[in-house]
């Protein structure tokens, strides 16, 4: 699945060409494969290796583990632009949020990011990132969707999904025992699939 970004251009997946030892610029649609050297000043180097040669290879890493600490400062920032959006149509919605000292870690966290220890958060899949809903007529993907929860304790928790997995974050301290409270509570019931 290929995703656009803001520029309405699909972002390249990195790769390797080993027996050049040149990185790659890759692009998948699922029917076919588009390569380019990253560093377009080697595209003849790379038009004669695929004119001289039966074969070769493309390495394409398939990571396994990804940055908390970035995981979590970039939940957090989505989670504070979520909540601008959501507050946005009430009048003075903005004084209200920037003086809410109790997201103020978050804040600096996702701006600056000199904790020590990364903000916790929850992780877990929801449903396939290739699941379709909708009917055999008109189906469709979920890419991401998001919302908030409050809990009994009034902490707020964001709640996003990216491509059938759940993240989880609280707003209010690196945390995620609430949450875990609430999914206890819910047999596992998310707020963005009830279903699941």
């Amino acid at each position: 699945m290929q995703v656009e970004n803001k520029r309405k251009r699909v972002p390249p997946q990195f790769g390797v060409i080993p027996q050049l030892r040149m990185p790659a610029d890759v692009w998948l649609d699922g029917q076919s494969i588009t390569v380019q050297p990253h560093d377009r000043s080697r595209d003849g180097e790379f038009e004669r290796f695929l004119l001289t040669n039966k074969g070769g290879s493309l390495w394409l890493p398939n990571p396994t583990h990804f940055d908390d600490r970035l995981m979590s400062r970039f939940l957090g920032k989505v989670a504070i632009e979520a909540l601008a959006k959501r507050l946005s149509g009430t009048e003075g919605w903005r004084k209200e949020m920037l003086s809410q000292e109790a997201m103020e870690p978050l804040r600096r966290y996702v701006r600056i990011g000199d904790q020590r220890e990364s903000w916790r958060f929850n992780r877990r899949r929801l449903y396939p990132q290739h699941q379709s809903f909708g009917s055999d007529k008109a189906p469709y993907q979920i890419l991401h969707e998001f919302d908030f929860l409050y809990t009994r304790d009034c902490e707020l928790i964001f709640v996003l999904a990216l491509f059938g997995e759940e993240f989880a974050i609280n707003m209010g301290g690196s945390e995620t025992e609430r949450y875990q409270e609430y999914l206890q509570e819910s047999k596992g019931t998310s707020i963005l699939a009830p279903w699941h």
